[in-house]
């Protein structure tokens, strides 16, 4: 029992300040991801208003701070204080209070353009609610540097024994099993996946296109072998309680396989997250050697920050970190505990791969609060297939000079044809408009901010030539073609939306 404590509840505090800083900077890249497109999301004259998701909520249940700010003004003094809030996080500075408004911050990003969502975003929420229970300023941050500034001979922390733990863990193998029980379509069993992923146009990278078009077909099918080998393989090498290896195996192996995902396709936040994820994996012993090789290095950075630490030392009350009292540890774990029991039955409630008979009906009051959190629990990426069908949005608006142009790819992609009605090999869209290319067309309630937000492109470009008399916009389609075939087949194109200026 105690080794199974020792493995599955405690965490090395070095892994937790791993966590953190790898966090904090996924946070930060995410946040300027969004910045740079802050109007076309986030305000009333953008694609995603929020007056007209507050009308009408795709969910009831719904948490985000954004939805009380609609101007551009407004907007970039919130991105601001949430850079901050990340930056703070970052360094480990008042790291409980920021780490609950980082996360914060990030549920209302997310809920207030869900239209943007992916798998990885929501990994990244239920990742940062469980490690909201657990000490990440502890090691290596300026609340730790602070502690040891007021007392030189304070302790280091003793390694972390919490719920928490385990529920970072079991997320982790939860993912990744379900992943993998869902693929089982023939894409699967042939080998064919990577293949299809390679031919996805919204998706593929540069290097995934070189590759699509260089590696041989069986070297292609081992991949999508392997892809499955690994995903059933690593919840068990996750939860393994008896050596180091199977961890650091797995880690290993996280880092292998997300990476080479990246290198293919571009996801969105997903490969990265689960490659933050694995720095739990890590041990002491693991800790250990790094210290040995580059604690040197760490020890001459808290010593340029001595005048600083020392300064805000002398102005700050207080230990910033605190051993929790026995009622606040109880609370905690009961807190971990009551979350994990609503993971658990939103799993019984998402993945197809779990009995009928382990599928209870869920109280409302569960389902409010898996929606308010962001916990959602339904993993099956590319499953049970790897899609096959291919498309992309084209808009042909007319200019009152009589040019044709596509104002939304002048922004999404890295080709803007007007006159396209065949897909190109790659769009070289980032993941938020790849998301909203996917969805729009099945969200009657954003047609009309998409009509209106076209037909404003000339006071965007402040250019009187580019108003738009008309435009209609096409939802473009084809079947990637099979191992073997030259080109794509089933190509067509199809009306979803169409608008004429009023003046």
């Amino acid at each position: 029992m105690k080794l199974w404590q020792r493995r599955l509840l405690t965490i090395d505090p070095r892994s937790l300040a791993a966590l953190r800083v790898a966090l904090a900077s996924l946070l930060l890249l995410d946040l300027v991801k969004r910045a740079a497109d802050l109007s076309l999301w986030y305000t009333n004259s953008g694609l995603v208003p929020n007056h007209r998701l507050l009308w009408r909520p795709d969910t009831p249940h719904q948490l985000s701070y954004l939805y009380a700010l609609f101007t551009i003004d407004h907007l970039r003094i919130a991105f601001a204080a949430t850079s901050l809030i990340y930056l703070c996080f970052l360094v480990g500075y008042r790291t409980r209070l920021m780490h609950v408004l980082s996360w914060f911050s990030l549920l209302s990003l997310n809920t207030r353009a869900s239209i943007l969502a992916n798998g990885g975003d929501y990994v990244f929420c239920t990742l940062m609610l469980w490690s909201a229970f657990l000490p990440l300023g502890a090691r290596f941050s300026i609340d730790r540097w602070l502690a040891q500034t007021r007392d030189p001979d304070a302790p280091e922390p003793p390694p972390v024994k919490s719920l928490a733990a385990l529920a970072l863990l079991l997320q982790i193998a939860v993912i990744y099993f379900f992943n993998a029980a869902h693929k089982t379509g023939s894409t699967w069993r042939e080998g064919s996946a990577v293949y299809y992923m390679l031919h996805q146009a919204r998706i593929v990278t540069v290097f995934g296109l070189w590759v699509r078009d260089h590696v041989p077909l069986p070297l292609l099918q081992a991949l999508s072998y392997s892809t499955l080998v690994i995903e059933y393989a690593l919840p068990f090498l996750i939860m393994s309680p008896w050596l180091l290896w199977p961890r650091r195996l797995a880690f290993v192996l996280i880092w292998t396989f997300h990476g080479s995902i990246a290198l293919l396709a571009n996801l969105g936040l997903f490969s990265p997250v689960m490659m933050v994820f694995s720095t739990i994996l890590l041990g002491p012993a693991d800790w250990d050697w790094l210290e040995r090789r580059y604690g040197a290095h760490v020890e001459r950075l808290r010593a340029k920050l001595r005048p600083v630490l020392t300064w805000l030392a002398a102005r700050t009350s207080g230990p910033p970190i605190r051993p929790p009292s026995a009622a606040g540890h109880r609370l905690r774990e009961l807190t971990v505990g009551t979350l994990m029991v609503l993971a658990l039955s939103q799993i019984s409630v998402e993945n197809d791969a779990v009995p009928d008979v382990l599928r209870p009906p869920q109280p409302a009051f569960m389902d409010a609060s898996i929606s308010y959190l962001r916990l959602n629990q339904g993993w099956g990426m590319f499953a049970p297939n790897a899609p096959r069908e291919d498309m992309m949005v084209v808009v042909d608006a007319l200019t009152v000079d009589g040019r044709h142009i596509d104002p939304y790819n002048m922004r999404a992609s890295v080709i803007a044809d007007p006159l396209m009605r065949e897909l190109p090999d790659r769009l070289g869209q980032n993941y938020l408009y790849c998301d909203y290319t996917a969805r729009i067309e099945d969200t009657g309630l954003l047609h009309e901010p998409l009509r209106e937000w076209i037909l404003a492109h000339h006071r965007r470009t402040k250019r009187a030539q580019d108003k738009i008399v008309s435009f209609t916009a096409y939802v473009v389609e084809d079947t990637s073609p099979k191992p073997g075939e030259p080109a794509p087949t089933n190509r067509k194109a199809r009306k979803f939306l169409s608008g004429r200026s009023s003046q």
